[in-house]
Formats: structure tokens, sequence, C-alpha cells
């Protein structure tokens, strides 16, 4: 038989040729240098003990200041409010005042005609009914003062026995046992109050008001034994008289 030739393998191909790296880019002369003479990072220095201390008594004198304008304004704010207080207390009490002396005035107006009713009255030979008037010493429209009551001696001791608890007044030590106040009462033939005036001043202001106030509370005053009513009163008060 005859031999088989077999043909050779064929080479294996050629490796691909090396790939060229690209040249690393040089640094710039210039930025070296620039870099090499770079300073090093600087370095705070620690803050100042004294320049702290020195803002710390700055803001300390600030926040004083502040709290000093708000008491300020605080205190004005309350003294507005006070002057506010008096004035409407003041209103208030003018008020008072101008009712009063109207009372005052239609009981006199009353009694102007209570009287001039019973003059017609007498003047006809008779007296309207229902009336009545005060007298001391059988004189109408007579005074009775304290240890002097005309017709009725303790009329007016009744009547400071009654008033006397209702003064409210702190008296000064040492106050003179000669220091008094005198008023002059004008009543209606009710016995209510028709007119309160003060004919003598104690000197003590504050007592003399509290003594005008108790007589005021005692409103209507008592008639005296015999029923009728005094027209008018004149009772006497010293400080030194314990209530």
């Amino acid at each position: 038989a005859e031999p088989v030739v077999v043909a050779p393998a064929a080479p294996p191909p050629a490796p691909p040729p090396p790939r060229a790296e690209p040249e690393p880019e040089k640094p710039n002369a210039d930025i070296v240098v620039r870099q090499e003479k770079k300073a090093p990072p600087k370095v705070e220095p620690p803050p100042d003990a004294k320049k702290i201390e020195a803002e710390k008594r700055r803001l300390d004198a600030e926040k004083r200041a502040e709290e000093e304008k708000q008491k300020q304004r605080l205190a004005a704010e309350e003294k507005r409010r006070e002057a506010e207080k008096r004035q409407l207390d003041l209103e208030k009490k003018k008020q008072a005042e101008a009712a009063e002396r109207k009372r005052d005035d239609e009981r006199r107006e009353a009694v102007r005609k209570a009287e001039e009713a019973r003059m017609l009255a007498q003047a006809a030979g008779g007296s309207p009914a229902g009336s009545a008037t005060g007298s001391a010493g059988g004189r109408p429209g007579g005074t009775a003062a304290a240890g002097a009551g005309g017709g009725d001696p303790g009329y007016a001791g009744q009547l400071v026995a009654l008033i006397r608890p209702r003064i409210v007044f702190a008296v000064p030590e040492n106050t003179p046992a000669s220091v008094h106040a005198e008023f002059q009462v004008d009543l209606l033939p009710t016995g209510e109050i028709l007119a309160v005036r003060k004919l003598k001043a104690s000197g003590l202001p504050g007592y003399d008001e509290a003594v005008e106030r108790a007589i005021r509370r005692t409103d209507p005053f008592p008639r005296r034994r015999d029923g009728t009513v005094e027209r008018t009163v004149i009772i006497r008060f010293r400080p030194v008289d314990a209530p």
C-alpha cells in the first residue's frame, strides 16, 4: 500500500504588536517651583484672654442697660396707671359730691314746702296730719348739744352714743383732751339727715372726715322720747373719747 502523506499543521498567528503606552505628562517646571516655595499652613494664635474678658464686660453692660430700660418702662407704665386711677377716683368723688349736693337741695326744698304747709295750717287754726317738728327748750327748730339738750337733756348724749362707734380713726398718741370737733346736723321731720356742716375743726382733718362719715351712717336719726325730731342738732366729739 502506498504511504499516506499528512500535511503539516499551520503555524499559529503572530501575536499583535504591543500597544505603545503614552508617555506621562511632565510637570510644569514653574508649578513645581511654586509648590516647593509654598509656605506651611499658618497656625492661629490662641485667643487673647484680655479681649475675651473685655467682650464679656461689654455684653454684661449691654444686658444691664437693657434691664434698666425695661425697669424704667415698667415704672412709667405703673405710674401712668396710678395717675389714671387717681383721676378716676377723683371724678367718682366729684360725682358723689354732686349727687349729695343734689340730695341736700331736694331735702331743703322738701323742708321749705313742709314749713310753708305748716305755717299755712297754723294760720288756718290747725296743723297738717303727720307733721312733727323738733324743739329744744320749747323752741321750734332749736338745737341740742352734748350736755345741753333743752327739753330732752339726754337726746344729744343718745346721738353721740349712736355715732361714736361708727367713727373709724386711729387717734394719735398724746392728743390733748381739749381737741374736739363740732358739727351741726339739720334733720327732716322724719329724722332723715338734711345736711351736715362742720362748725369747728378738731385740727385732725382725718378725724373730722371720719366723724362726718359716721354721722351720715347714722341716718336716719332717732326721735326724741316725746316722738318729735330735733330739726337742728349740734354735736361735739373728742378724739380722746373711746368709741
